[in-house]
Order: structure tokens, then C-alpha cells, then sequence
């Protein structure tokens, strides 16, 4: 197999697959997941959820396209995104039908058997394994993400930035590892540290000693002020803590807007007090919330008092929904 002739083709494909969706624009903002569903949908190909024992996803390529993917309990969100995004790429790049079990597709493995062991991997797949990649993680929308949150290329050899990054791609961490390296952001001999770590790991190090998460897959994604306009895709039980400045000095404080059930507040605190000589400097409110449905939060910095001015505004659109089932929420959405 030509590996490099491979990832050439799979990277052109998804470029032209961009460019065709017009998502380069959302891709330079780098504040949302690409989505894999909606491009399949305005493709005009039928996608459908349903459990499937022992297989990930198919192609069907005659006697009419289809994309089918499995919606097994075992299967989380990034799990089926990546799947169907390599059910897109045989798609794009012309194969016939397909049926991927998880020794065929596997977004931890089989980008790294196809660049080791390139004999082991059909050529087929591996040019849809790295379309798939390349489709949900170009490396400008990596790039655009991390300056948002103010990484540097030192800041993606920390395990914990890869993770939070992840999150805000909606994608496995051992996907963004590969995609990282793929995209020449990273060296083997980082990757191989990265890879070393497991989400398990990094998560508990992301909430405060003696807070524990409620599911061992549950994930916690850590928010700040450079997220504003942020859109999450995230499961049931997964936590999101925004930690933001907040002026009380100046009297001004962040309203906690009550949506219940759609939120449930898991905590409210403040950290970083004004240092001492140093006068009206913010102090950080972290606010923890959890949920089970798609949920369009804005929080104010206001004045409790007078005209309630505000100075500040943070939004945010976080699904909660997890995993599809049927026909895919973006299609029923539209009906």
C-alpha cells in the first residue's frame, strides 16, 4: 500500500468535501464539532441509527447509497461520529458497499496499523479511516481551537489540553492524538507519550479533590471566557465547569439563569482572590452543571442593583442527548 498516496487522496477528498459544505468558515472560527450527520443528510443520503451486533457501520453503495451505524449501548457519541464519518469516506472516495466491524474500523488502532503495518489494513480502509480523521479534525480547525484556548504547540504534549481539546472537537482522545500527529503537530515519540494516558486518567485531574464524577465514562470538559459562542456535544452525566472573572469588586456578579430540568447546577464557587496591594482585580466564579438534553445557556455579569448594566455575556449550546438512535436529530429536527 502507498500510505502517503492514500492520506493525499483521503485529505483532497475531505478538503473538497469542506469546501463543497461551505464549512470553511465554521472551520477557521473553531468553535463547534464539525457535523458529520447534517453533511451526510445534505449529501441527500439516508442515514440511519440502529443496533448492530458486532458491527460498527455500512455502506451501501448500490443498488442505492445508504449509510447505516450502530447505536449499541457500548457506543458513545465520538464513537459514532468517527464511524459514520468513515462510512463518509467510502462514500467520497468511490468504494463499494461496506461493512465495518470493529477490527475494520477502530479510531485508536487503525490509523496507527495503517501507517506501521500498511499491509494489515486494506487499502480501502485505511483511505476512509484517514478521511475520517482528516473530515472531522482538518488541521485548521485544530489550530483555530487550540489559539482559542491558548495552546501552544508545547500545550498539546500536555494530556490534559489533548483531552479538553477532544472534547471541543467531539472526538475520542486517542483520535485527536492520531490526528495530531497525522497533521504533523505532534512528533511519534509524543504520540507514543500521549497514547500512554487514558481519558480515566487525565478526567480526574479536571475536578477538584474529593469531587468524583458520577459514571466512569462520564467526561468533564473545563470552560473559560475564550469559549463564548462554544457549541458541545456531549452525553448524559457528562460536566461542564465554566470558570469565568467575575468583577465583584465593582459590585458585579454572574446571574446563574434558573433552566431547570434542562440544568442541573452541581456547584457555585470562587476562587483567586484579589491579591493583596492589588485593588478591583477579578476574582474566577467556577460553575458546574450537568444535563440530559440540548441546552442554550447565556449568563450575565451584572450589578444586582440600578439599572442592572452589564458588562459581560457568556453563551453556550451544549447537547446533552448523547448517542443517536433512528434517524439521526439533525433530520427530525428539520421536519
Amino acid at each position: 500500500m502507498n500510505i502517503r498516496g492514500a492520506r493525499l487522496k483521503a485529505t483532497a477528498a475531505a478538503s473538497d468535501l469542506h469546501r463543497k459544505l461551505n464549512l470553511r468558515s465554521e472551520i477557521r472560527e473553531g468553535l463547534r464539532p464539525i457535523d458529520v450527520y447534517k453533511a451526510i443528510i445534505d449529501l441527500d443520503v439516508p442515514l440511519l441509527f440502529r443496533p448492530l451486533e458486532g458491527v460498527l457501520g455500512v455502506y451501501l453503495s448500490s443498488p442505492e447509497k445508504g449509510i447505516l451505524i450502530s447505536s449499541s449501548d457500548a457506543l458513545n457519541p465520538a464513537r459514532q461520529r468517527y464511524t459514520a464519518a468513515h462510512e463518509l469516506g467510502h462514500l467520497c472516495m468511490g468504494h463499494g458497499n461496506s461493512v465495518d466491524d470493529a477490527q475494520n474500523i477502530d479510531d485508536q488502532e487503525s490509523l496507527h496499523r495503517a501507517e506501521t503495518a500498511p499491509t494489515d489494513v486494506p487499502i480501502f480502509e485505511a483511505e476512509a479511516e484517514m478521511f475520517a480523521s482528516e473530515f472531522l479534525m482538518p488541521k485548521a480547525l485544530i489550530l483555530s481551537t487550540c489559539k482559542k484556548m491558548g495552546l501552544n504547540k508545547a500545550g498539546i504534549m500536555n494530556p490534559k489540553n489533548v483531552y479538553q481539546l477532544a472534547l471541543r472537537l467531539g472526538t475520542s482522545y486517542q483520535a485527536t492524538c492520531y490526528a495530531l500527529r497525522s497533521n504533523e503537530l505532534v512528533s511519534f515519540q509524543a504520540l507514543n507519550r500521549l497514547t500512554q494516558f487514558t481519558p480515566k486518567q487525565i478526567k480526574q485531574e479536571c475536578i477538584d479533590e474529593g469531587t468524583s464524577i458520577e459514571h466512569p465514562h462520564s467526561d468533564v470538559i473545563l470552560l473559560d471566557k475564550t469559549d463564548h459562542g462554544r457549541q458541545l456535544l456531549l452525553k448524559p452525566g457528562d460536566q461542564v465547569i465554566m470558570s469565568l472573572p467575575e468583577h465583584t469588586s465593582g459590585g458585579f456578579q454572574w446571574t446563574v439563569p434558573d433552566i431547570s430540568p434542562l440544568v442541573h447546577w452541581l456547584d457555585d464557587k470562587r476562587s483567586g482572590a484579589s491579591p493583596e496591594g492589588v485593588f478591583g482585580s477579578p476574582v474566577l466564579r467556577h460553575l458546574t452543571f450537568t444535563g440530559e438534553s440540548k441546552v442554550d445557556l447565556l449568563l450575565t455579569e451584572c450589578r444586582s442593583w440600578g439599572n442592572r448594566e452589564y458588562i459581560n455575556q457568556f453563551a453556550i449550546n451544549v447537547d446533552f442527548r448523547g448517542r443517536e438512535e433512528g434517524l439521526p436529530r439533525v433530520a427530525r429536527e428539520a421536519l
